[in-house]
């Protein structure tokens, strides 16, 4: 069941895979370790970065992971990763990127380097709205400059009633700039954070226990929280990039070997 869903979802991508013949397989039986890049805000420098990490690396990537608290494209003057990421995808060279902002830029945007518009607020709509999706193609440009599968992952869900909606119009401009720019894919970790009814995940079940998904904020991820989120995004993104070895995956249970297996 658990395989036929990894395979509906590669049907959908709007990107080919890549993919590798058995010949290739068998002629380079001891293949280096393709390069990841995780990268991104208080998310990925905390539980979800730090579930995400390991679980890739036990499937046969190298990993290396960036989070800066508090970031995002909104305000370059604390930190700009338009300005950081070409160097990064020049001495990285990663064959897959992961990046997940937008949790912190609903506030006023500040010029860029070189940018010399007046502060943009959040309540001027439009033009907050077209400077914003301008970043995020330039910040999918970068990343993907180097021939890498980019996945540009938005905010989760949240509590508070201003969050909640504040991310509806950052999630509706990211998607719109990485799907115009046609160089990575939208994975939607708002979907994967909401019950059906639209309201957030605040519980997971781990062990028949219900535990807390979120801390006292209610946005972000414990370690339960993360790793329930992990394990729902991980079928998307590896139905678009087939596993660069082949399982067993030592420390993996029996459902999630079967999940990751090779389709």
């Amino acid at each position: 069941m658990l395989r036929a869903v990894v395979l509906a979802l590669a049907l959908v991508c709007a990107l080919p895979a890549v993919s590798l013949e058995p010949k290739a397989i068998a002629a380079t039986p001891k293949r280096k370790k393709p390069f990841m890049f995780i990268m991104g805000d208080s998310n990925i420098w905390g539980h979800l970065g730090r579930q995400m990490q390991p679980s890739f690396e036990r499937m046969g990537w190298r990993v290396y992971r960036r989070g800066k608290p508090y970031s995002g494209l909104a305000r370059p003057d604390f930190f700009d990763w338009i300005d950081k990421t070409p160097f990064l995808i020049r001495s990285l060279q990663p064959e897959l990127v992961l990046i997940m902002l937008g949790g912190n830029d609903a506030q006023v945007i500040s010029p860029r380097k070189g940018q010399t518009f007046t502060p943009i607020a959040w309540e001027d709509e439009d033009a907050w709205t077209a400077e914003y999706e301008r970043r995020v193609e330039h910040l999918v440009t970068n990343l993907a400059s180097g021939g890498a599968t980019v996945y540009f992952m938005s905010p989760t869900n949240r509590k508070p009633i201003y969050a909640r909606q504040a991310m509806h119009r950052i999630i509706a401009a990211q998607r719109r700039a990485v799907e115009r720019s046609g160089r990575a894919r939208y994975v939607d970790l708002y979907a994967l954070t909401s019950h059906p009814s639209g309201e957030y995940i605040a519980t997971e079940v781990v062990n028949g226990h219900e535990v807390p998904a979120r801390y006292n904020d209610g946005i972000h991820l414990t370690p339960p929280g993360a790793a329930a989120l992990r394990d729902r995004l991980l079928p998307q993104v590896l139905a678009c990039r087939p596993l660069p070895i082949e399982p067993p995956f030592e420390g993996m249970s029996g459902e999630m070997m079967e999940l990751l297996a090779p389709y």
